[in-house]
């Protein structure tokens, strides 16, 4: 849902919800923006409540594997993620914040050995970690042109956002559509169904 921009990754969530809009840009462009609250579903966090926003656009595609006509390319070309309550910011901020994965302190005055030795390993567990993290992310800026603000999540509203400036193209088939439903096949095989609104 968020291409593996938002840390910890390995969070896992319930989605509440899942709005796409899509607004008329001219040029033949339209947004294709998608909104997804969603829940924490285990451990200390279990409860909290964030938003997420995928922000792309989509047009009428001219590939000529389009058969049937209807295809749509679509790209994604950023978005953002916040909490949704913002009296939970604190605890937001530590799930999701800068300070989500913080070294476990190795000066604390604990006698016993063995305790200080996990805690030595793991302290180079996550170094190892937030190696291999920052060249993933150097590697998906350098191919995508993801930029994320230096300074890290917005400690004030616990914003984080990222934007791709060299975004990857897709492609959706309208398998359906009327007045009330739209199904679309991506190019990566998942079939989505969505309901208009009021």
């Amino acid at each position: 849902m968020s291409f593996g921009m938002f840390q910890p990754k390995e969070t896992k969530c319930s989605i509440l919800d899942i709005t796409n809009i899509i607004k008329d840009l001219g040029d033949g462009k339209f947004s294709y923006d998608i909104h997804v609250p969603f829940e924490v579903a285990e451990g200390p966090a279990a409860g909290l409540k964030g938003y997420m926003y995928n922000k792309g656009t989509c047009w009428i595609s001219e590939d000529p594997g389009d058969e049937r006509g209807g295809r749509l390319g679509v790209s994604f070309t950023g978005g953002t993620m916040s909490p949704i309550d913002k009296s939970t910011l604190s605890t937001w901020n530590s799930v999701f914040g800068d300070e989500a994965v913080p070294a476990p302190g190795l000066t604390d005055k604990v006698g016993d050995t063995l305790v200080c030795s996990v805690k030595r390993m793991l302290h180079q567990q996550l170094s190892a970690q937030a190696m291999l993290s920052k060249a993933v992310a150097w590697l998906m800026s350098s191919l995508l042109g993801i930029d994320k603000p230096l300074g890290g999540a917005d400690q004030a509203s616990g914003t984080q956002e990222f934007s791709m400036n060299r975004a990857p193209q897709g492609w959706l088939d309208v398998i359906f559509m009327d007045e009330d439903l739209r199904v679309t096949r991506g190019n990566r095989g998942s079939i989505v169904a969505v309901q208009r609104k009021a």
